[in-house]
């Protein structure tokens, strides 16, 4: 996002009116008015992770500044901590994705967690139809126990309560 001097945060968008002002300085989303800046008045970039349905920002990574060089010709982005210092937007852009993958890396672990077990859900689901085809079709408990590599009283315990 966008970062201007009075602390308000842009949406990360364009427009022909410039950029949209999206949030206040304390990260609440501004949905009252419609507030354009020019780019000019940019201070700042911050990669930041906006709650869905409040839209508040809940995270943000370190911020980096606009600087201009000697000639002022070019704009360079560094950090205002002094952690590092990036040449081109390409850098920056890089780097700053980091920032964003080191705060979504938990989420991401979590996400595959809730993937598996849904997986686990479906094929145990598979395998309860398959002990009752088993069964109606004439196998034994000690049959499907083998199948399931469990013993038959595990499997006459897991499966024989409709």
């Amino acid at each position: 996002m966008q970062l201007f001097a009075d602390g308000y945060g842009g949406g990360g968008g364009y427009s022909s009116e410039g950029i949209p002002v999206t949030h206040a300085p304390d990260g609440s989303l501004i949905v009252d008015r419609e507030c354009y800046r020019a780019e000019e008045e940019i201070t700042g970039w911050q990669v930041a992770c906006v709650a869905v349905g409040s839209g508040r920002i809940h995270w943000r990574g370190p911020v980096w500044t606009r600087t201009r060089a000697a000639d002022d010709a070019d704009t360079h982005y560094c950090f205002n901590d002094g952690h590092g210092f990036a040449e081109d937007s390409g850098e920056f852009g890089d780097a700053a994705m980091q920032d964003w993958y080191a705060h979504i890396r938990p989420f991401q672990a979590l996400r595959q967690i809730e993937v598996i077990t849904d997986e686990i859900a479906e094929a145990e689901h598979r395998r309860i139809e398959a002990v009752r085809q088993a069964r109606a079709g004439g196998a034994s408990w000690t049959d499907i126990g083998r199948a399931a590599r469990i013993t038959r009283q595990s499997a006459h315990e897991r499966w024989s309560k409709p």
